[in-house]
């Protein structure tokens, strides 16, 4: 396993690739390692929207806007999510990685590395209203990343939805 952070950005891998180097899972958006101080975050746009991920990708220069776990009812600040909120405490860097096509003769996708970002600090999540993989209107956590040094930005990481403006503290959530 990677004990450093050594991938350099644009770096293309599939997330079983990924799994060996530094751990995690293989399935899902939000996957923090138990073998090394990161929580890897996955960004698929061309599916985003079938999973009611309508306010995935970047909002301007310096923030990308990320949908909690959770694909059926509300999201609530458990699990993966309170370990991505938490990732400052819990001393862990966030990776993000956005898909980027298929390994070549396979149906497995690719993902290439964005780079490493952070939670906002004065807000780190809003709360907005998306439907879930049943179509049944339900509340998200909507998170706030700022990077962390050099990232990549790419056209095809845009958000498309309207900003959202109901902010939730992180007191509100007993952190």
């Amino acid at each position: 396993f990677m004990t450093t952070w050594e991938l350099p950005l644009g770096t293309t891998m599939t997330r079983a690739e990924r799994q060996a180097q530094s751990g995690g899972a293989t399935m899902g958006g939000i996957q923090p390692s138990r073998l090394t101080p990161n929580v890897f975050l996955y960004m698929d746009p061309a599916v985003s929207t079938s999973h009611g991920h309508d306010y995935d990708g970047w909002v301007d220069d310096s923030l990308l806007q990320y949908i909690g776990h959770g694909r059926l009812g509300e999201q609530r600040m458990v699990g993966n999510n309170k370990a991505l909120l938490s990732h400052v405490q819990d001393q862990r860097a966030i990776r993000f990685f956005s898909v980027d096509g298929k390994k070549p003769n396979s149906q497995e996708k690719l993902h290439q590395y964005i780079g490493e970002f952070r939670i906002d600090d004065e807000q780190p999540f809003l709360r907005a209203e998306a439907l879930d993989d049943e179509g049944e209107l339900r509340t998200v956590v909507v998170f706030r990343l700022r990077p962390v040094g050099e990232v990549l930005r790419r056209s095809q990481d845009e958000c498309h939805s309207p900003p959202l403006g109901i902010s939730v503290a992180v007191e509100d959530v007993g952190l």
